[in-house]
């Protein structure tokens, strides 16, 4: 079977958003559909979101791992404002709507989902954290 755009994560440049994902994240979305999945979901809350505000987000997802207890990790997505005149209350409202956005989609994703896939979302939601 041929794996399409749609089966892989791709670097997204876009007018206002760039996402980028390291190495072990794309290895995780390759065997993991689950995993694209949900991750598909948090770009479309980010498109979503970038509609709504005129900004430039530049955005990394990469997987955080515990050095001593390997099994541990967090789905980390790091967002960088590229307008540095943002107040520090500015910056904290939109970490909050960006937040409130992907959540949704995740939940539309749990909501259309069938066990054992949505216990497997679940777990990704609870290991999935937005950094700014």
């Amino acid at each position: 079977m041929t794996k399409t755009t749609e089966d892989t994560l791709q670097r997204i440049e876009e007018k206002n958003l760039t996402i980028d994902y390291n190495e072990l994240f794309k290895e995780e979305t390759s065997s993991n559909a689950i995993f694209l999945k949900f991750i598909k979901q948090c770009e479309l809350g980010l498109k979503e979101f970038i509609q709504k505000e005129n900004l430039k987000l530049i955005c990394h997802f990469y997987i955080e791992r515990d050095f001593e207890i390997r099994t541990w990790e967090k789905i980390i997505l790091h967002i960088t404002f590229e307008n540095n005149q943002l107040e520090f209350e500015e910056i904290l409202a939109m970490w909050d709507q960006i937040d409130k956005i992907i959540r949704e989609k995740i939940n539309q994703l749990l909501n259309k989902s069938q066990e054992p896939d949505r216990e497997a979302i679940r777990n990704l939601n609870r290991k999935f954290f937005i950094d700014i």
